[in-house]
């Protein structure tokens, strides 16, 4: 008797292996439902961000707005370095690699990525934490054309460094699910990044003022975070914190993403010093700016 070929469907509470021991669903079969869900999910988040857009300007001053545009941006930029660029190139071809071994060897991959990355995450937004004023001074020039809006930025930078974390652990978490072609929970949870802010913003505004922002972001993040989790949950791994500095995935990750990591380095570095360049000329520029962006990234990302 032939194999039972395994399956995975975005309703199923664990995985059936079949005969085979895989953990890989039927490419024949989900490939344009998938295409169906990332598409209708970069929808809603495009459009969610245009309604963000509209909430922050219509709620807070400009030189706040330009403010917490810095603010924000850094924990974007490091997520998009650190597994925004990974996740295509690296992450999800050699957990796709694994994933057709089995579920123990797949288990212990992922086991070891949570492990390692939750770790290095965390001693990451502590030092982001403690450096702020000097991310702040890198990104700006507040420190001479503006110093409230100096204090301002540097406060924002520090309360919303959890967002690295949470941004960075989901991020894993959905090459995980991309590896398993799980793409429902992770295409709608991507959405609820500007959903956090468009709810909390005109909520918590009139009490905290712009910090509303940065609880919209955390609640946004938290909220993504939970719903790839749980997902993930329901497929049974077995996970445990362990640590292999030797293991071979970890070689194979460094050397795919090593030149993704390169091209990313100087694009960020160009995303950096727009903003400074930006904020020397008046407080408000920032915020123009990121207006401006989203407007002219609708149709682009829409089409895409």
């Amino acid at each position: 008797m032939s194999a039972i070929p395994p399956r995975i469907s975005a309703s199923a509470n664990s995985i059936d292996e079949g005969d085979s021991g895989t953990l890989l669903t039927d490419a024949q079969s989900g490939l344009a439902r998938s295409a169906v869900l990332l598409s209708l999910g970069n929808i809603a988040s495009r459009i969610l961000g245009l309604v963000r857009e509209m909430v922050i300007s219509r709620t807070f001053a400009l030189a706040e707005v330009s403010a917490f545009t810095v603010a924000s941006q850094v924990p974007t930029l490091l997520y998009d370095f650190l597994i925004g660029g990974m996740l295509s190139a690296a992450l999800v071809p050699v957990l796709s690699d694994y994933a057709e071994r089995g579920r123990k060897e797949f288990s212990q991959l992922v086991s070891l990525l949570l492990t390692i990355f939750a770790l290095l995450l965390a001693l990451l937004t502590v030092a982001l934490y403690v450096l702020a004023p000097q991310a702040t001074d890198l990104m700006t020039t507040f420190e001479k054309t503006d110093p409230a809006l100096l204090l301002v930025t540097t406060r924002l930078i520090r309360q919303i460094t959890p967002a690295i974390w949470l941004f960075s652990m989901a991020g894993l978490l959905t090459a995980v699910l991309y590896s398993l072609r799980r793409f429902t929970w992770p295409a709608l949870a991507t959405a609820l990044y500007n959903l956090g802010i468009v709810v909390a913003a005109p909520v918590l505004a009139p009490r905290i003022g712009i910090t509303s922002l940065v609880v919209g972001i955390l609640l946004g993040a938290a909220s993504q975070f939970l719903v790839i989790g749980w997902d993930l949950r329901r497929i049974g791994l077995t996970l445990r914190a362990t640590i292999q500095w030797r293991h071979p995935a970890l070689k194979r990750i460094f050397y795919l993403y090593l030149p993704i990591a390169a091209g990313l380095a100087v694009a960020l570095f160009q995303v950096g010093l727009d903003r400074r360049l930006a904020s020397g000329t008046v407080e408000k520029s920032i915020a123009w700016m990121r207006f401006a962006t989203t407007l002219q990234q609708l149709p682009l990302g829409l089409i895409s």
